[in-house]
Order: structure tokens, then sequence, then C-alpha cells
């Protein structure tokens, strides 16, 4: 009897192991390198115009389901670094300008999602980063060809949303299982988003059918195995809009190219460290409804939404919604 209930404990945590890929990818890594980014400006007329490729050099570090990016934006005196950070709950994304280090004052803002996925929101591009290098768990519990977009929607307001988007997929077969191959698809013109949190979404011209267009493309290779792990030494990620004349579903312009290569790996022991360095920072938190919810910490760690932090800070932004609402209606006129 004991014998059969030590085989039934062991196949239930098998069972767990591999129904929760967290679990599952407990290992831990850094990576290295260097990455470019370059836009192309979509004009009225003609092919877009080229701007010149800005250099990032990176540092990825993952334990399990944790990760934190670092990117140096090369040859900018301004800032120190980029960070994103993800610890199972919150995502961080904030800058360190160059010569303060950790003594950052209240100018330090950082924002703060319940998403696992980081925004573009600055052309320090650590998202495309994150999905080289730190997407597998998130990837491999996605069952539904659905991601959540880079893309951040903003009402008028200031409301901030996020929404996914149909994509496609493949993943190497060996842990810690990063994708070697992406496709994101766009089905609709555009997406918004109102100051009550509603989305909308506009229909892509007739020519593009129901299937829409892969808005952007990613590949990696020169996939190496270090001490049982898997990485891609090399990254590329391609993102497309439709020309202003478009016909087909062939007509896209390029908009954007990330490259990136690798310059080191390392797989002994990354302890992921989310916390914020000491000083003051203003935290801008999209986790609430509530559009512009900013309030100080001195302590280096988030507060859940539940903190009595947030909810005075919930009521004042209402507060300063409130009070716009009212002196738009008592504008000129009336």
């Amino acid at each position: 009897m004991m014998k059969i209930k030590k085989q039934l404990l062991f196949s239930l945590a098998l069972s767990a192991l591999f129904l929760n890929p967290c679990l599952s990818s407990g290992m831990s890594y850094s990576v290295k390198g260097s990455y470019s980014y370059q836009v192309f400006v979509l004009q009225k007329a003609g092919e877009p115009r080229k701007e010149a490729p800005l250099l990032r050099e990176f540092e990825a570090r993952l334990d399990g389901c944790n990760w934190k990016l670092r990117v140096v934006l090369v040859g900018n005196t301004n800032y120190d670094s980029f960070i994103y950070s993800y610890d199972g709950t919150n995502l961080l994304h904030y800058a360190i300008l160059a010569g303060d280090g950790a003594s950052v004052g209240a100018k330090r803002e950082v924002t703060v999602e319940d998403s696992p996925v980081p925004a573009t929101t600055t052309s320090a591009a650590g998202e495309y980063l994150w999905l080289a290098f730190a997407s597998g768990c998130y990837l491999k519990a996605q069952t539904n060809n659905s991601v959540w977009s880079f893309d951040q929607l903003r009402s008028r307001s200031g409301v901030v949303g996020r929404y996914e988007v149909p994509c496609r997929f493949e993943l190497s077969s060996f842990p810690p299982y990063l994708p070697t191959a992406v496709e994101y698809w766009r089905t609709n013109l555009a997406v918004v988003v109102g100051d009550d949190g509603v989305r909308a979404s506009a229909p892509l011209p007739p020519m593009f059918g129901k299937g829409g267009y892969p808005s952007a493309v990613f590949k990696s290779g020169g996939f190496t195995n270090v001490h049982g792990l898997s990485f891609p030494r090399e990254f590329e990620y391609l993102k497309y809009k439709p020309k202003p004349d478009a016909k087909t579903t062939n007509d896209l312009n390029c908009v954007v190219i990330v490259r990136g290569t690798v310059t080191s790996i390392s797989t002994t022991e990354q302890r992921v460290d989310c916390a914020l360095p000491s000083g003051r920072f203003m935290i801008h938190d999209l986790r609430v409804p509530e559009p512009s919810v900013l309030y100080p910490i001195d302590d280096g760690a988030i507060p859940a939404v539940d903190n009595s932090i947030v909810k005075v800070a919930r009521n004042q932004a209402k507060l300063r919604s409130l009070q716009s609402a009212i002196r738009a209606s008592s504008g000129p006129g009336r």
C-alpha cells in the first residue's frame, strides 16, 4: 500500500510539473549581446525613409519564469540603461539616468503593469529582446493562437490598455523553449481604447479579407547547446504596415528592423532581483483602470493593488478626472 501511495504522489508531482510551464522551466541563465533598431518613416509618396540604425547592448537574465533585461543605448550619454523586469506578477519598465547610478530622485518614473509581455514605449526596444531570450515560459503556455501585442493603447484622458493579436509561433524543442519563428497577424486597421476602457477596432480594407496580413515576423537561428539548454546566436524582427495604395496582402512596407547577436551565454545560477534600486521612485500604475495613477515609493517594493497607497492614488486620479470634466463642461459658450 505504501509503495502504491508513493507511486501516486510521484505521478501527481510529475503531472503538475508538465502542466505548469513555470515549474517545468525552473532554470537559470544569462545572455549578453548587442542589437540594432532601425525605423523606416512612412511618407505620403515614395518609399519609406530609412533612419540610421540605433545600436544597443543588452543582458537578459532569467530564473524560472522571472526575468530582467538591461539595455544600454550605445553612444547615448543621457542614460545609463533601460530596465525591464517581471517577477511573475508585476512588469516594470524604467530608465536610469547616466551619472546618478542607484541614487535616483523622485524624477525617476517607473511604469508597472500586470502583463507578462513588455510593451513598445521607447526606442530602447527591449520587447524584442524579451521575445528572443525570455518569452519561452509565456509562449509555452499559450494555446489559443493569440498573444499580447507589443502595442500599447492610450485614450485621450490617459487610460492605457493592451490587447491580444493572432499569432503563429514555433518553439525550440529544448529548454528554455525559446521561439525559433513567430508571425504576428493583423486582422483590423486599428485598435483604440476609450476613456471608459472599452476597446474598439476598425476593419481592414476588403483586399486583406478576413485573414488579415502578417504585421511582424521574427526568426532566430544558430542555436547552440549550453549545459542542456538551447539558445539562439542571432535573431531578426521585421514589422510591416500596408502601403498607402495597397491592393493585395503583399503590398506591405517594412517599418522596423531589429537584428541581434549573442556574445556570451552563462547557465550558472542567476538570481533575478526585480526590486528597484534605493531612492525615491514615482510609480505610474497601469494595473488599475483609472488614468494617471501616480504615487511615490522609497523602499524599492511595488505595493499590491489593494494597498492603501494605491487606493489613495486612485481616488486622487478620479478626483482629477472629475475636475477636468467639470472644467470642460463649463468652457467658453456654456
